[in-house]
């Protein structure tokens, strides 16, 4: 604790210094029309990548960087690959060329240690691991050398703040209050408010987002949404609430509203989004044509949201007809899907810069494959970062997951590089990273 206060002020100083664009956004709410009806069916997102840049990056396999299924967290800064995985509850950093370079796995109750990796958050020279359910904040940088740590209890104590989400700009840190609810006096005590940031060692606390518990139109909760990834772009940060059709935009000293959604009869009533549970609400057929979002990420170019119509993933009226020999085939199932519509989920790419919306209800990048079935997708400043759960080499093995290309693929170059490096694989091989820039 005693070097951990030594090199407090460092810290401080280094991070005031990271970032300077931290003007607060002053101008008017923009609002993003959006029409559920107009979604384009898989449409071929590939205007949007630099598709002459792409790395497919095969992780080094030795027994002291073996990752799991269950990648939370990728990051992609100056030539290293960040990887949070929480079956192995560790933070590996590799180059991109996949060589493995280091990692952080300090489980246990040292003053060093963490019990379990919550969210990972990274500003240009800092990387914050947030330990789950909200006790502490650690802080390494970006070799992943320990720098010090914020224990959290301070604001429990008090009542003021159950965090769970956490980010940081400059000097600064923001909670996200995810269980005081407008009926929780007993959590919320006297100040009833969404967020609170503070100074690293949780000094000059500020309030922001009040919550109204007098209205009757007020949603009843402010979680945040669920898959958010706080990224900080030039001093700010973009963030939302999963009832709500507001994005606010947050600096070192403020949050305020900058763009509102507008899905037209979608809209999710502010008289819904006052019942406590809007998830198990929505599974009800009477409110299913609601639109909910579910996700937020963010690049230094465009805002990407998810959401569903109702609860579910899948529209079950459609679901229903799929024929029975398609049900019991995992491949010929997604296909089904992907033609008929049968999903229920759509993607927003909203361009900042043209201040444009593009709304699809499934998506493909054509110049790369014409449908990717396996693979989650990360953002980090310019790029896209899939990673495949297991070893692609297991995925062909079992038939399950596919890459179907083009007769006449206009970048042969991807395919031979991809083929090369499965090549090299075993099953028992590390994931494979596929890095793709945008433009």
């Amino acid at each position: 604790m005693t070097k951990f206060l030594l090199l407090l002020p460092v810290l401080l100083l280094t991070l005031s210094c990271g970032n300077s664009n931290d003007t607060v956004y002053t101008g008017p709410i923009k609002t993003i029309k959006i029409d559920v009806s107009s979604a384009e069916k898989f449409k071929d997102l590939s205007y949007m990548y630099d598709t002459s840049h792409y790395k497919i990056v095969a992780l080094e396999t030795r027994n002291d960087a073996l990752l799991g299924n269950k990648v939370t967290d990728i990051f992609y800064r100056n030539g290293r690959l960040y990887i949070a995985e929480s079956q192995s509850n560790a933070l590996f950093m590799f180059d991109d060329n996949g060589k493995f370079i280091k990692k952080i796995h300090n489980v246990g109750e040292g003053p060093m240690d963490y019990r379990n990796i919550g969210t990972i958050r990274i500003t240009d020279d800092r990387i914050y691991l947030i330990e789950q359910y909200g006790t502490k904040v650690l802080c390494y940088d970006m070799d992943l050398n320990y720098i010090g740590q914020t224990s959290l209890k301070k604001l429990r104590e008090k009542n003021i703040f159950y965090p769970s989400s956490t980010f940081a700009i400059g000097d600064k840190m923001f909670y996200a209050n995810v269980y005081c609810t407008s009926s929780d006096t007993d959590l919320c005590g006297d100040v009833p408010y969404k967020i609170c940031s503070t100074d690293m060692d949780l000094s000059n606390v500020k309030y922001h987002l009040p919550i109204d518990k007098k209205s009757e139109t007020a949603p009843a909760s402010p979680f945040f949404l669920r898959e958010q990834e706080y990224t900080d772009i030039n001093g700010k940060v973009h963030l939302m609430c999963s009832s709500y059709d507001t994005i606010y935009v947050a600096s070192r000293d403020t949050i305020v509203p900058e763009y509102v959604f507008d899905f037209g009869e979608n809209q999710l009533p502010s008289s819904l989004a006052k019942t406590e549970d809007v998830r198990s609400m929505l599974r009800n057929p009477e409110y299913d044509k609601y639109v909910r979002i579910s996700s937020m990420k963010e690049t230094n170019r465009y805002m990407i949201f998810s959401f569903v119509m109702g609860g579910r993933s899948f529209d079950p009226r459609q679901l229903a007809k799929m024929p029975e020999d398609i049900r019991m085939d995992p491949i010929k199932s997604d296909l089904w899907l992907n033609e008929n519509q049968a999903f229920n989920g759509y993607n927003i790419f909203y361009d900042k810069i043209k201040e444009e919306a593009t709304l699809v209800n499934g998506y493909k990048i054509e110049k790369f494959a014409k449908y990717r079935l396996s693979g989650i997708s990360h953002y980090d400043g310019d790029y896209m970062i899939s990673v495949e759960g297991v070893s692609p080499y297991s995925f062909d093995k079992e038939n399950k997951y596919i890459v179907k290309t083009t007769e006449n693929h206009p970048y042969p170059a991807y395919e031979k590089d991809k083929n090369e490096v499965l090549k090299t694989l075993t099953p028992n091989s590390n994931p494979v990273v596929y890095i793709y820039k945008l433009k």
